[in-house]
């Protein structure tokens, strides 16, 4: 072979001819002298352009060529296959000739296998201008015919005028397959073809689910189809296909393509809102706590600037970069009217500017809270769990309660001043379990935010001695007497008061008790 090849002065042409005047060529080389034979021993030979592809394999021993084809020279049977790819499959219609050649033989049958066409379409085999044979391609786009001993033959394979062939499966994906950053109503498209120029509907899937998500209708041969997808998620990965059809049959399906949607973009805080003080309010405390509601729709953390003054728009910076959703601007002055804004900011830069907020604060303010209800409660003595005593009372006022306190005179004569809580109802209290037995002189006290004072009238109470069984302040022989006309009986603890070590029996136990304090007094 290398002898032969080695002195190329002449190239022989065998055209695969296709329609547009696009041709694809076999180069096959000889020494320059007509009918040489060529050993090829079931060598391929094949093109060297850039832009087309095709070979042949030759299973007999001997060959030869002239200007016009091949021609064998063996009485053997032999086959020729020609593989080839057309730059431009889809320009080929019903009658059109996709493939012409020539070709000559003195002996034996010549098998013709002729690759590239789509599977399950139909030819017409013309030989010499006349209608030779029908063949289909197979399943791996073959075509295939023979003919028996002849001299020199053309050959042209023509598109069947009956037959229909399917769309080409769709490609060139847009969006790119793996594509990021995608938006959430995305234009999907791709291209299509159809080898018989049949316009086309291609429908587009969710491979997610196989759901169409629309169909583009009409789009011509080596057009581009396309649709719009829309409500997708963000940051969320989908996969698609799509499918053309000619009207008469589907074609394959496309690859499955996938894309990832973009990041949800960033929102700005929510409005500061709801403010405390409400807004345009009047007599209001001067030492108010200033509230909003805040926050942000993506969850992104957020801190606030707080403007403060007695201008509007306000354009004192009082609080920067807080994260509570209060603020307290101290003691202000009597009947004056303060704007307040907030700004807030998210953890991305964005802000967004609150309304523009005023209270008015309560006029000079000379009045004392008003205090009522007091009220005292205390364990029972016959009581299991006996030792505890509560001081309630309401606290009223015309701008605001800042504190209340209960001062108490112990049955020694000390004294002690303590800060009562405030319920969730607006009343306030104080518990606690007192040691001494006697009266407990107390009375309330309290403060509004005006600095005001008022204190109720001294009221008592007594925290009675177990062993005083008829609660008059002495230990004497009554108490010992009352013990005694019970001797013997038997209750539930805490049932009677005889019973002072409150276990249930009345006994020896308890005149003991009581004995060990006769004579014991205490102030009632």
């Amino acid at each position: 072979m290398g002898n032969i090849i080695r002195n190329i002065v002449e190239l022989l042409l065998i055209s695969i001819m296709i329609v547009m005047g696009i041709s694809t060529g076999l180069l096959l080389m000889n020494d320059g002298v007509d009918n040489v034979e060529f050993v090829v021993d079931n060598q391929t030979f094949t093109t060297d352009t850039a832009m087309d592809f095709s070979s042949v394999t030759i299973d007999s021993t001997f060959i030869k060529f002239n200007d016009t084809g091949f021609y064998i020279v063996s009485s053997n049977d032999i086959t020729i296959t020609l593989s080839y790819l057309r730059p431009d499959m889809t320009s080929a219609s019903d009658g059109d000739t996709v493939v012409s050649f020539s070709a000559d033989t003195t002996d034996g049958t010549v098998w013709f296998n002729i690759s590239g066409f789509p599977a399950g379409t139909s030819y017409i085999v013309k030989r010499d201008t006349v209608n030779f044979d029908t063949v289909t391609a197979n399943s791996s786009g073959y075509i295939s015919f023979s003919n028996d001993a002849w001299s020199s033959h053309t050959f042209d394979i023509t598109q069947d005028g009956d037959s229909n062939t399917p769309p080409n499966a769709p490609t060139n994906p847009n969006p790119a397959d793996s594509a990021t950053d995608v938006s959430t109503s995305p234009s999907l498209s791709v291209d299509v073809s159809d080898f018989d120029g049949d316009a086309m509907d291609v429908t587009f899937y969710d491979a997610g689910d196989d759901s169409v998500i629309g169909t583009d209708s009409g789009v011509s041969n080596g057009g581009t189809a396309s649709v719009s997808w829309s409500g997708l998620s963000y940051s969320t990965s989908y996969s698609w296909y799509a499918i053309a059809s000619d009207g008469v049959v589907s074609g394959d399906a496309s690859s499955t393509w996938s894309f990832t949607t973009e990041n949800a973009p960033n929102s700005p805080p929510n409005n500061p809102s709801n403010p405390s003080p409400g807004n345009g309010v009047t007599d209001v405390s001067i030492e108010p706590l200033l509230s909003w509601d805040g926050g942000d729709p993506d969850g992104d953390d957020v801190t606030y600037d707080v403007y403060f003054d007695t201008g509007s728009p306000p354009t004192s910076k009082q609080a920067s970069n807080q994260s509570a959703t209060s603020f307290d601007p101290g003691s202000l002055s009597n009947d004056v009217t303060y704007y307040w804004r907030v700004v807030a900011w998210d953890e991305l830069g964005e802000k967004q500017t609150g309304s523009i907020w005023s209270f008015t604060t309560i006029e000079s303010d000379d009045e004392p809270p008003v205090i009522s209800d007091e009220l005292v409660s205390m364990s029972s003595p016959i009581d299991s769990s006996i030792g505890w005593e509560n001081v309630t009372c309401v606290v009223s006022d015309n701008s605001a309660v800042d504190s209340v306190y209960v001062n108490f005179t112990k049955p020694d004569g000390t004294r002690t001043n303590v800060s009562m809580s405030e319920a969730t109802d607006g009343s306030f209290y104080y518990n606690t379990t007192f040691s001494q037995f006697g009266r407990y002189d107390f009375f309330v006290f309290a403060i509004d935010t005006n600095s005001n004072t008022n204190s109720s009238e001294t009221d008592t109470f007594t925290v009675f001695a177990n062993w005083d069984v008829n609660n008059d302040g002495t230990c004497n022989n009554l108490d010992l007497v009352a013990i005694s006309n019970q001797y013997g009986s038997s209750g539930e603890n805490g049932w009677i008061r005889e019973d002072i070590d409150n276990n249930g029996f009345i006994q020896v136990l308890d005149l003991s008790i009581a004995s060990s304090h006769f004579g014991d007094s205490y102030e009632v």
